[in-house]
């Protein structure tokens, strides 16, 4: 993989310095994102891209691209005779984050191809809070949280189609090695000597698809 890596950014070197395009600056949203296609359900599929804000600065044909993205989703349920009497609190979070570089090569007047290689960050939190009270008045609370974190490497591809020269619509297809951690922890006010924690590490390489619609302004 690291092999494969540095090759792929050594590649383009070669004819960098004999281009003379112009610098710009891109900055675009993705559209699917905004929309919050199936909420939570799409968002926890690896398929769907998590950015929601792209950046770029090009310098000739090589740039530096920026990717964030940020979730959050808060709920309670208070307590009622309908779900017996006990407290509901769901807290979901997650952020993601890749920094690259990126080379360019023009396909034609209207579309052109970037490629390349990202660090990539991301961060899942979720945590479900129970709350009851027992036959002698005293609030029993059940706790659990997840956390999941990776990071590691990316090579993507981001065909881009520039409607004006300020304006274009792009996507782009990642090729990952993510090294991931998981955590889970279980508490209980009313049994603490159950109280656990479970962690978990591994590492995966997938293809992300081209599920990602970037809507993008030059500067």
């Amino acid at each position: 993989m690291k092999k494969l890596f540095f090759l792929f950014l050594l590649s383009p070197l070669t004819s960098l310095f004999a281009q003379s395009d112009s610098s710009y600056f891109d900055i675009g949203v993705n559209s699917f994102q905004l929309l919050r296609i199936g909420d939570n359900a799409v968002r926890n599929n690896e398929w769907m891209s998590p950015y929601v804000l792209h950046m770029e600065a090009g310098f000739g044909k090589v740039g530096i691209r920026v990717g964030l993205g940020f979730y959050q989703k808060s709920s309670t349920e208070l307590p009622s005779a309908f779900n017996g009497n006990t407290g509901f609190d769901n807290d979901t979070s997650s952020t993601d984050l890749r920094i690259g570089l990126a080379f360019r090569t023009a396909i034609g007047n209207k579309w052109s191809l970037k490629y390349g290689a990202d660090f990539v960050l991301s961060n899942r939190n979720h945590s479900f809070n129970t709350t009851i009270e027992d036959v002698d008045g005293n609030e029993i609370e059940n706790t659990t949280e997840e956390s999941f974190s990776s990071s590691g490497l990316g090579l993507f591809l981001f065909p881009q189609f520039h409607i004006t020269p300020r304006m274009s619509v792009a996507t782009e297809m990642q090729l990952l090695y993510l090294s991931d951690k998981i955590s889970e922890t279980v508490t209980s006010t009313n049994f603490p000597d159950f109280d656990s924690q479970k962690d978990v590490e591994g590492n995966r390489f997938f293809l992300r698809p081209p599920a990602a619609l970037y809507l993008i302004m030059r500067f």
